[in-house]
């Protein structure tokens, strides 16, 4: 009976294989289709990632640089006001000076 059924199984093992191998492939590759689209769209957000830090850093870097331009500006006009300014105050003052000899 037992080597009767193993008979039959051996037997039918070809036809169903032939039947079902198409639909075992196409499941498998399937599988294998989807893990091979997530692991590139787990890489692709990777490297996204990693390009935004690097870009982010490069910006802090030039902001930093781009403030200490602005402050170095900012001082030099800062002593071109003044030194204008002298400049007037000291023709106004050589102007008190005519004018307080002229009234002494």
């Amino acid at each position: 009976m037992k080597v009767n059924l193993i008979t039959q199984v051996t037997n039918a093992y070809p036809q169903t294989f032939n039947t079902l191998y198409p639909f075992i492939s196409y499941s498998a590759a399937r599988v294998a289709d989807f893990q091979r689209i997530d692991s590139e769209a787990r890489a692709s957000v990777q490297g996204i990632k990693d390009k935004t830090d690097s870009l982010m850093r490069e910006m802090e870097e030039r902001n930093k640089v781009a403030e200490g331009i602005l402050a170095d500006i900012q001082r030099v006009a800062a002593e071109q006001g003044v030194s204008q300014q002298a400049v007037y105050f000291q023709q106004a003052s050589k102007e008190h000076e005519t004018q307080a000899t002229k009234w002494l």
